[in-house]
């Protein structure tokens, strides 16, 4: 997912942290929407160069969360609309389709419980 000349930037040392979290995430098992490993890795893997986007996307989700009275009616649009304006990994909302529903996955099985029947909605 990373794309080579973003991994070419990296320094050596950067680049064999980044080889050792991907074999071990590969040891965990397969990394899939529905069987998120991690988020970090994910949004890295994205394009963010952000270290701050997941706290970022905690935040934005947290807040959704509180304003919507019934859970069961959010949608991947909704989520969209708070993680767009956090990073450019969100530019296209058709595109991020399968990214807003890996994170709120995530976000549902180590974070918040009371989001992963929404996730399980949106996949």
């Amino acid at each position: 997912m990373i794309n080579e000349k973003r991994y070419q930037n990296m320094s050596a040392n950067e680049q064999i942290l980044f080889e050792v979290v991907k074999e071990l995430s590969l040891q965990m098992g397969e990394d899939t929407p529905e069987k998120p490993l991690s988020l970090s890795l994910y949004l890295f893997q994205a394009g963010s160069d952000d270290p701050d986007l997941k706290d970022k996307i905690v935040k934005a989700t947290s807040k959704l969360l509180i304003q919507t009275d019934d859970l069961s009616k959010l949608t991947t649009a909704d989520f969209y609309k708070v993680y767009q304006p956090l990073s450019n990994i969100f530019d296209d909302e058709a595109d991020s389709a399968n990214t807003i529903v890996y994170i709120v996955t995530w976000l549902g099985l180590n974070l918040m419980p009371i989001l992963y029947p929404v996730a399980k909605e949106l996949m």
